[in-house]
């Protein structure tokens, strides 16, 4: 003898499939941030430069890295935007980095950074963005953190539907 299973039953496992995976998704999407990149063996990242911009005053340099790595495990595996300032004329290391975000390889969720004056850089990202690192400064350069568009009740919605606290 079979059992039929009630009408509303699909819809019920559907609905349930959905609390449980779109949770999951937000978590695993947000491994590459939680996990340095390119620093297990085997890790291998791809490195394409974005945008470079000098200062005002041409003293400092500015540089915008798109870091796509993969590895041996899942959690190393994404796309990161890296911000990175430096003097001019020297050689950038990761002691130089002063922002970074997870755009998950999808180019309108890249940083847009500009200068505001020699001492002032802004950087304008998603509201919806996983930021992995944010320098409010670097040596006398201030670093001014914009979101497009500038909707902070979207922002918090954002963040606690991923599980991570206000900015």
């Amino acid at each position: 003898m079979s059992r039929r299973l009630p009408r509303w039953f699909p819809l019920a496992a559907v609905l349930l499939g959905l609390a449980i995976g779109l949770p999951a998704v937000g978590v695993l999407s947000m491994l590459p941030l939680w996990f340095p990149f390119g620093k297990d063996k085997g890790d291998v990242c791809d490195i394409e430069r974005l945008s470079m911009l000098s200062s005002p005053d041409d003293a400092w340099v500015m540089v915008v890295d798109e870091y796509a790595c993969s590895g041996q495990s899942f959690a190393t595996s994404g796309v990161t935007d890296v911000v990175q300032l430096f003097r001019k004329g020297e050689k950038p290391t990761r002691s130089n980095d002063v922002f970074a975000l997870n755009e998950s390889g999808h180019p309108e969720y890249r940083p847009q950074v500009r200068w505001i004056s020699p001492q002032k850089l802004e950087i304008i990202a998603p509201v919806r963005s996983l930021i992995g690192l944010r320098k409010r400064s670097y040596e006398n350069i201030e670093i001014a953190l914009k979101f497009d568009p500038d909707d902070p009740i979207e922002r918090a919605r954002f963040l606690k539907e991923v599980g991570l606290p206000p900015d």
